[in-house]
C-alpha cells in the first residue's frame, strides 16, 4: 500500500511540474488573451517589485519571455515563476523611486496548443511615484514582414546624440511591431527621443549590424504628455547595412591578352566601368588598357576583360581598379583594390563569339521602340555587316549603335506592330581587334516579332509633399510579382508611368534629401535620418492600353 501511495504523490508532483493543456476538443483557432494583471496599467505609488499576468489559456514559456520588454530597461535580468497559465514577473529588488515603469508583451506570445499568437501587443504601466508618465508615440514599419520588429527609444536627455550607437548601446524603451506593422509607446517621460526599429534576431536589444535590419526615423521626435490624443508618429522603413568594404579576391590569367577577375561581391558598377581598370607593370610602369568586359557565366562577381599590349610570361603585374565600390557606397580598401600576379605566354587564338542576345531567342518578342542589343565576347573593330528584312523580304532601315568596343545596339526604324523582322550578321565581318579572327565565315540570322497589341497600360497620378522647389520627388513602379521596377521623378507632383506591362503594382515615393536620385534609408551611426516617403494606399492594376489614373500617394512630413 505505501508503494503505491508514494507512486501516486510522485505522478502528482510530476503533473504539477509539466506544462501540459487539456487534450481533446475542437481545433483551437483563438489567439492566447491577457485576462487579469497586478498591478493594472495606471497604479501610482508601487511598492512592490513583482508583475502578475494571467491569460486565458496555457501559453509557450518561452515565447512569453522573449516577448516581454521592460522599460526603462535596466541592468538585472528578471526571473520568472510559472503556475499553469499565469506568471510573475520578479524585476530588480529595488525599483527607481518616481519612476514610470512599462511592461510591454510583444505579439510572439503563442499558445501551447496551436501556436496561436496575441493578436496584438498588452501594455502595463505603473509608477512608484505620485504620478505616471503619459507621453506617446505612435507609428507603422512599412515592410514585408512587419510583425514583431522591435521599435527602440532612446530619451536624449540622457545621452549625447552624436554619440549614440544602438549597436552598442541597449535602449530605455522597447516596444514591438503588430502583424500589420504597427505600434505605441506609452507612458513616456517627457522629451527628446530618436527611435530605431531593429529586427532583433538575437533578442538582446542591441542592434547588431549586418546581422539585424534597423530602419532610422525622419529625425529626432518631441514628446509631451499634451500629445496623448494627437500623439507624433513614427514612420518605418527596414534595411540591412553592409558595412563591409569590397575587394578583389583573384586574378586569373588565361593568355597574352585575357584574363579573369574576381570580386568579394557585387560592384556599384555592375560591370566596373573599363576606365577604372588598370592593368601596369610591376617594373617598368607600363600601362595595359582593358579594352572589353563582360560577366563570367559560371562565377559570381567574375568578369573577363580583354587588354592591350599583350603580357609577358614571367613578368609581374598590378591588377587595380580605381574607386571600386559595392551598391552600399563601401569603397574598397587600399589593400584590398590591388593585386599582383604574374603572366603567361600562351597565346590568344580565340574566336570573339555572341555571348547574348536581348530580346532573347527563341520566340524574342521587341516592343517598337525598343532596340536589339548583342554582346561579345571580344573587342571588335567596325564595319560589321548588318541586314534587317520584313516577312516579305524588304530591306528595312536601322539604326546600329556601338555601346562598348564588344556591345552593339539595332534599332529597327518605324517597326510596325504585328510584324516579324529578321536581323542578318555576316559573321565574317565581325573580327576581333586583338587577333584579327572572325567570328565564323557564315552568316547568323536571327528573327524578333513586334506584337500585335500594345499589353501596355499606364499609370497616372500625384504625390503630395511638402517640398521645395529645387529639391527632386521620385515615384517607384514595383511589380507584385516582383519582376519589373521602373521609377521616375514627379514633375510639379504629377507623374505618368506611359508604358507599364499588364499586372499589380505597388507604388512609392520619397524626397530626394541628398541628390542622389536613390531613396537613403539613413545610418544608425553616425546618424543620418531616412528620406520621407509614402506609399500608394492600394494595389494598382494595370490593364492593357489603360491609364490608372488619379492615383495619389501621400508623403507625411
Amino acid at each position: 500500500m505505501k508503494s503505491v501511495a508514494l507512486a501516486a504523490a510522485l505522478a502528482l508532483l510530476i503533473g504539477c511540474a509539466v506544462q501540459q493543456p487539456p487534450s481533446g476538443g475542437p481545433p483551437d483557432t483563438e489567439p492566447p488573451v491577457i485576462l487579469e494583471t497586478v498591478p493594472v496599467t495606471g497604479t501610482t505609488n508601487y511598492e512592490g517589485n513583482t508583475v502578475f499576468i494571467q491569460f486565458n489559456e496555457y501559453v509557450d514559456r518561452q515565447s512569453v519571455q522573449q516577448s516581454i520588454h521592460i522599460s526603462p530597461l535596466s541592468a538585472g535580468t528578471p526571473e520568472f515563476d510559472w503556475g499553469g497559465k499565469d506568471v510573475t514577473i520578479i524585476l530588480d529588488d529595488e525599483l527607481e523611486p518616481d519612476q514610470t515603469y512599462v511592461i510591454a508583451i510583444g505579439t510572439s506570445v503563442k499558445d501551447l496548443n496551436a501556436g496561436n499568437t496575441m493578436a496584438a501587443s498588452h501594455t502595463i504601466a505603473f509608477s512608484t511615484g505620485d504620478s505616471i508618465d503619459m507621453g506617446t508615440a505612435v507609428g507603422r514599419l512599412f515592410d514585408a514582414t512587419p510583425d514583431e520588429v522591435s521599435i527602440f527609444g532612446y530619451l536624449l536627455d540622457s545621452y549625447d546624440p552624436d554619440t549614440l550607437n544602438p549597436s552598442g548601446t541597449q535602449p530605455q524603451y522597447v516596444v514591438q511591431t503588430g502583424m500589420d506593422g504597427s505600434y505605441t509607446f506609452t507612458n513616456l517621460k517627457e522629451g527628446a527621443y530618436r527611435f530605431f526599429a531593429v529586427r532583433d534576431k538575437q533578442q538582446n536589444n542591441i542592434y547588431d549590424i549586418e546581422a539585424d535590419d534597423v530602419g532610422m526615423p525622419l529625425g529626432d521626435l518631441q514628446v509631451r504628455a499634451a500629445d496623448s490624443l494627437e500623439p507624433p508618429s513614427m514612420r518605418f522603413r527596414l534595411t540591412t547595412e553592409d558595412t563591409t568594404s569590397p575587394y578583389i579576391q583573384s586574378v586569373e590569367v588565361a593568355t597574352v591578352t585575357t584574363l579573369q577577375f574576381r570580386l568579394s561581391e557585387p560592384p556599384a558598377n555592375d560591370p566596373p566601368a573599363l576606365e577604372a581598370i588598370a592593368i601596369r607593370d610591376s617594373a617598368t610602369g607600363e600601362m595595359h588598357a582593358a579594352l572589353s568586359i563582360y560577366q563570367a557565366l559560371d562565377r559570381k562577381y567574375a568578369y573577363n576583360i580583354t587588354l592591350s599590349p599583350p603580357m609577358e610570361e614571367g613578368r609581374k603585374y598590378y591588377f587595380d581598379i580605381d574607386s571600386l565600390a559595392d551598391a552600399a557606397g563601401n569603397f574598397a580598401k587600399e589593400e584590398g583594390r590591388e593585386i599582383l600576379f604574374e603572366g603567361v605566354s600562351v597565346p590568344d587564338t580565340a574566336r570573339p563569339d555572341i555571348l547574348a542576345l536581348k530580346p532573347a531567342p527563341p520566340g524574342a518578342k521587341l516592343e517598337p521602340d525598343s532596340a536589339i542589343v548583342v554582346e561579345f565576347s571580344r573587342p571588335l573593330t567596325g564595319g560589321q555587316t548588318i541586314s534587317v528584312t520584313d516577312t516579305s523580304g524588304n530591306e528595312i532601315a536601322f539604326e546600329k549603335r556601338r555601346l562598348a568596343r564588344n556591345r552593339l545596339a539595332v534599332q529597327i526604324a518605324g517597326a510596325q506592330r504585328g510584324m516579324q523582322y529578321t536581323v542578318c550578321m555576316d559573321l565574317e565581318t565581325f573580327v576581333d581587334t586583338l587577333n584579327a579572327l572572325p567570328i565564323a565565315d557564315s552568316t547568323f540570322c536571327y528573327a524578333v516579332q513586334v506584337p500585335a497589341e500594345d499589353k501596355n497600360g499606364s499609370i497616372a497620378g500625384t504625390v503630395k509633399a511638402e517640398v521645395d522647389s529645387v529639391t527632386a520627388v521620385y515615384v517607384r513602379a514595383r511589380a507584385a510579382s516582383g519582376n519589373y521596377t521602373e521609377k521616375i521623378k514627379a514633375r510639379a507632383g504629377a507623374f505618368v508611368f506611359p508604358a507599364v506591362p499588364e499586372g499589380k503594382y505597388i507604388l512609392d515615393a520619397y524626397i530626394d534629401a541628398d541628390g542622389d536620385t536613390e531613396y537613403s534609408f539613413g545610418k544608425p551611426f553616425p546618424f543620418v535620418p531616412a528620406e520621407r516617403f509614402g506609399i500608394a494606399g492600394d494595389t494598382i492594376r494595370v490593364r492593357a492600353r489603360w491609364e490608372s489614373k488619379n492615383v495619389v500617394i501621400p508623403i507625411p512630413e
